[in-house]
């Protein structure tokens, strides 16, 4: 059985904190390989600031693990993007004997049945979620609730948000903004002028 995880996002832009993450479980589930699936359209937020192809090679460019990710363009489709259609996709487009599982931040446990075809999901593949010390108490509730493993994870304080905030803003790189990118991400964003709006 070849264990393979999948990790998506809409990495606008992938910082530190997606990228410890995703090695983190990999690692702590001997996963052999995970993918990294930066989001079409997404279905349960606002639409992605940077175009599909830019968070694409930024992806490409903050993972740079070959041997642990693979960076997958399959969300490149039109319409929302759906969690199920994707696992469905590479259920058909893999091996028979591959077991996947999806991963999540745990801040996404409390409104996963909002997801469509939840249960469908769970069904489908194995769903693990990454909780943080300080909030694993408050996410157990839901875990129970789905049947959904929480894993420990490491405290890497990352946001994509604050990170186009500082960037639209000309901030300097502090750790907790522009300087939780990975150095080629960020000079790929200074190079293609990303995020220099400041509505981004």
């Amino acid at each position: 059985m070849t264990k393979i995880g999948i990790f998506g996002g809409a990495f606008d832009p992938p910082h530190i904190g997606h990228v410890g993450l995703a090695l983190w479980v990999t690692h702590k589930l001997c996963l052999k390989k995970t993918l990294i699936i930066p989001t079409g359209e997404p279905a349960h937020k606002a639409a992605c600031v940077a175009p599909f192809a830019d968070r694409l090679e930024m992806a490409r460019l903050a993972f740079d693990y070959p041997k642990i990710f693979e960076i997958s363009d399959i969300e490149n489709r039109s319409g929302k993007s759906y969690a199920i259609d994707t696992i469905r996709e590479l259920k058909k487009s893999r091996p028979s004997g591959t077991k996947f599982f999806l991963i999540m931040g745990g801040d996404m446990l409390a409104g996963f049945d909002g997801w469509r075809e939840y249960g469908q999901i769970l069904r489908e593949c194995t769903v693990v979620a990454a909780a943080r010390e300080h909030n694993r108490d408050e996410l157990r509730k839901y875990s129970e609730k789905f049947g959904i493993a929480l894993i420990g994870a490491p405290v890497m304080p990352a946001s994509s948000t604050a990170i186009r905030t500082a960037l639209a803003a000309g901030e300097p790189r502090g750790y907790n903004t522009v300087g939780a990118l990975p150095e080629k991400v960020y000079h790929y964003i200074k190079q293609k002028g990303l995020y220099h709006n400041a509505d981004s």
